[in-house]
């Protein structure tokens, strides 16, 4: 039922977002999915204020609660719960690594001023660093070793 919540708080979200984008692409757009999406339509908590080739859609005056979430889940189970959906969304496939153990992943996303000087080359396997100043190098092996001198230069 969690999940149900923030399915319905990300669908808002989207059409407060994009009013007149195409409803049958929402399920590929956000986390809510197919069964849950016919469920609002079909109790207008989402409207459609324009017509069929220009829609504009508008969520109702009823903001995403843990009642509506159960509900919605009820709906599901009473119409679809002999039905698995057979669609894969591209959220679900993408895997996330929790703890990376690559040397690039460490420094994906980093910011650090490059105003000293500094330069890094990052392989799979090891990391360099570089002071082009003075050409003092520092070589790592472990990665451990390499994420904490990198918490020095944030």
């Amino acid at each position: 039922m969690k999940n149900t919540l923030e399915k319905l708080i990300d669908l808002r979200n989207f059409i407060n977002n994009n009013p007149s984008f195409a409803s049958t692409k929402w399920h590929k757009e956000t986390t809510c999915d197919y069964q849950t999406i016919t469920i609002l339509k079909k109790n207008r908590i989402v409207k459609n204020m324009g017509v069929e080739s220009k829609p504009h859609w508008v969520w109702s005056e009823i903001i995403p609660n843990v009642k509506m979430a159960q509900r919605v889940e009820t709906e599901k189970k009473r119409h679809f719960g002999k039905y698995k959906s057979s669609y894969v969304k591209k959220k679900d496939r993408v895997v996330v690594k929790q703890q990376s153990n690559d040397f690039a992943d460490v420094l994906y996303g980093l910011r650090i001023d490059l105003s000293d000087n500094i330069s890094f080359t990052v392989n799979r396997n090891n990391a360099m660093i570089a002071r082009k100043d003075n050409g003092a190098q520092v070589e790592f092996d472990n990665i451990n070793v390499f994420k904490s001198v990198l918490s020095l230069l944030k």
